[in-house]
């Protein structure tokens, strides 16, 4: 009997000027069976959907938060990247931006190794502080030095409506 792989699909989500692609994997059922056994979830007459939802839920608690998503601003390949949900503590919620949109299978396998507040390759961090309403962004690399300040700042708007915060701040990388 063939090992059944898991299934790979994307879901694309709108909101203002920013369009934000996530790739979503649903395992087979013989590891989802396996999975929610673990983790003591009851999955009878979910879809293979929902199930993989309640594990993912269940993942992310154990190890933090992680999604791959690609973001498109419109422009050329230079200005689509990753945001990563790795982390929430309890006012924070860090992301990992990384780029250009071609790296993102090689760059997800590495940091899944990582601890969460590490740079790979030059690509920027993102902080979300609640309470301030505001995004701190650590990276001034491949992420963002090749634009000019009239470039970054649609970035910083499209960035301020998906994240629903007021502020979004630019600082050097390892400052955080």
């Amino acid at each position: 009997m063939p090992k059944k792989e898991p299934k790979i699909y994307q879901e694309t989500m709108e909101k203002g000027p920013i369009k934000v692609t996530e790739e979503k994997v649903i395992l087979p059922q013989e590891q989802q069976k396996e999975l929610a056994r673990y983790f003591g979830l009851k999955i009878e007459g979910l879809s293979q959907e929902k199930i993989q939802e309640k594990i993912d839920e269940e993942i992310a608690k154990e190890f933090g938060l992680r999604t791959f998503a690609v973001v498109n601003l419109g422009k050329e390949n230079k200005q689509k990247f990753i945001l990563v949900k790795n982390q929430i503590e309890k006012n924070e919620v860090w992301y990992l931006l990384t780029g250009p949109v071609e790296y993102h299978k090689e760059l997800a396998e590495p940091f899944q190794k990582l601890e969460g507040k590490k740079e790979i390759r030059g690509g920027g961090i993102i902080k979300i502080d609640k309470e301030k309403n505001e995004a701190t962004i650590y990276g001034t690399s491949y992420a963002f030095g090749d634009y000019s300040k009239e470039e970054i700042e649609p970035f910083k708007e499209a960035l301020k409506a998906n994240l629903e915060v007021e502020k979004v701040k630019i600082e050097p990388p390892g400052s955080y």
